[in-house]
């Protein structure tokens, strides 16, 4: 027993040694960026960078330009940089600082001869106090994000909830001219529609807050927000293809405009532009010519009337889009090709031949060839492909005919069934072959499947790559399979890409 005695008493004495010679940690770094702003006339929100290795934060407030400071929080984790002030009297300007501290200990005096070991006491290390900042506990004001027209006759106010008890409209004929109320909302009501409007006179509106406390109203403001009722959306109802360069775009009228402004704008993201008026209150369409096959544009019609000898248009209207696909062209989904072809999205094939041969149409084009002689001539060429596409083949072949390079054909090949379990695109008349033995078909591994040959720039028949016949099919939305991956067909050209 007496020698466990001593062992303990000997490792208290190793242990008060480590202990007495702990150093207290380093202070962490004074918090920055600490800022402090009113929420509500009940609540003050304080944020602030987060302080490198600290391990929470204190902080204090004082009730007054005056007061003295008194620690109201203690966030305990670093990681959290916002607090909320709540439950604060109306009307006070209060202060705040904060400081951020790290956890260590400290270890008390050890005794001559005391067996027991020392008490480890937690303390906090303390950064240096930030500077102060100060919000008042009164009703924010609020901000009118909206005010819009509603109607000919109404116009549609917004605001932010400032967590007031209500909030009462005004409405003036002038920016500082003298606003009589219209009238008030809940404390969950941020919207508020003037039905007392004239069409296109413009007024400014204010939304106050107000709170009740103690039997006193108290009321913050807003900044004026100009509005002005307008004609209501002009709806369009239909954009439909013409001919291959011309739409027409229809709309609904309104008894009140005087004309309408048609706008387009080229793309998806492209700026709208005016681009005719057209006067008459009964004006309901308008033709627009002079587009770009495979171009996608954004039409929009406003009503207008004319106020003080100036169009006045009316309220922002809905967009209506449209691609120029009379023809198919580069770029064109694969869902619109399947529409295009079937009239639905999820048919891909047909049944029989005798299913497939009702939707083919033959077609004669003008092509270049060799005479006995070896000069170019003239020749027609005819084949059977989709009706649907046969305007689309005929356009290229035209601009293959009157190509720089006047390429020789004297094989074309349109719609072959080879049977309902093809996949082919020749059963659906949707794929062309073009000089058969002279671009052939081959393997990755060499085989060769169709044809005899390729040889583009020795061989007058060889299609070569980026030539007239490939960037006129792709121009309109064909596939070129001499840039298949799996394998080669150079003779090939498929609207789906098969």
């Amino acid at each position: 027993m007496k020698y466990l005695k001593k062992a303990f008493l000997s490792c208290s004495f190793i242990l008060l040694l480590a202990y007495t010679a702990h150093a207290l940690a380093e202070p962490p770094a004074r918090v920055e960026g600490f800022r402090a702003e009113t929420v509500t006339y009940g609540q003050i929100g304080l944020a602030w960078d987060m302080a490198p290795g600290a391990d929470g934060y204190e902080i204090y407030r004082a009730d007054g330009i005056n007061a003295e400071f008194s620690l109201i929080a203690g966030p305990d984790s670093a990681a959290q940089t916002q607090y909320a002030d709540v439950s604060l009297v109306y009307g006070v300007t209060y202060r705040y600082k904060i400081r951020a501290f790290v956890m260590d200990y400290e270890i008390s005096a050890q005794e001559e001869g005391q067996e027991a070991p020392p008490e480890i006491t937690p303390v906090k290390v303390y950064g240096e106090f930030s500077e102060t900042v100060s919000a008042a506990a009164v009703l924010a004001d609020t901000v009118i994000t909206e005010a819009l027209s509603a109607s000919s006759t109404s116009i549609r106010l917004q605001w932010e909830l400032v967590g007031a008890h209500k909030y009462i409209v005004f409405r003036s004929d002038t920016q500082t001219g003298a606003y009589r109320t219209l009238g008030e909302t809940n404390q969950n009501t941020a919207s508020f529609i003037d039905h007392t409007a004239v069409l296109g006179k413009i007024y400014y509106y204010r939304v106050l807050p107000c709170v009740t406390l103690n039997g006193r109203t108290h009321y913050s403001s807003s900044v004026p927000a100009r509005g002005q009722a307008l004609l209501e959306k002009t709806k369009i109802s239909s954009v439909r293809l013409k001919t291959p360069t011309t739409v027409e775009i229809r709309w609904n009228t309104n008894p009140k405009a005087e004309g309408y402004v048609l706008c387009r704008a080229v793309g998806e993201t492209g700026k709208f532009k005016k681009l005719k008026t057209l006067p008459g209150k009964k004006t309901a369409s308008c033709l627009v010519s002079k587009q770009k096959n495979g171009t996608h544009y954004r039409y929009k019609v406003y009503a207008y009337i004319t106020i003080g000898g100036v169009p006045l248009l009316g309220s922002e209207p809905a967009v209506k889009s449209r691609v120029m696909d009379w023809y198919g062209y580069s770029g064109e989904p694969y869902a619109a090709k399947q529409k295009r072809i079937f009239g639905n999205t999820s048919q891909s094939r047909y049944a029989s031949n005798a299913k497939a041969l009702k939707r083919m149409k033959w077609v004669r084009v003008k092509v270049w060839d060799f005479d006995k002689r070896g000069k170019k001539v003239t020749r027609i060429r005819g084949f059977y492909v989709h009706k649907k596409i046969a305007g689309t083949v005929v356009k290229i072949f035209n601009e293959i005919y009157r190509g720089k390079e006047k390429f020789p054909m004297h094989t074309v090949w349109g719609y072959n069934w080879r049977g309902a379990g093809s996949s082919s695109e020749h059963c659906l008349g949707t794929a062309i072959d073009i000089n058969s033995r002279e671009n052939y078909m081959i393997r990755n591994n060499g085989q060769v499947v169709a044809g005899n040959f390729y040889r583009p720039r020795k061989n007058a028949y060889s299609i070569p790559p980026n030539g007239d016949v490939v960037r006129a099919f792709k121009k309109y939305g064909f596939r070129w399979g001499g840039e298949w991956v799996s394998s080669k067909d150079y003779m090939h050209f498929s609207y789906f890409g098969r």
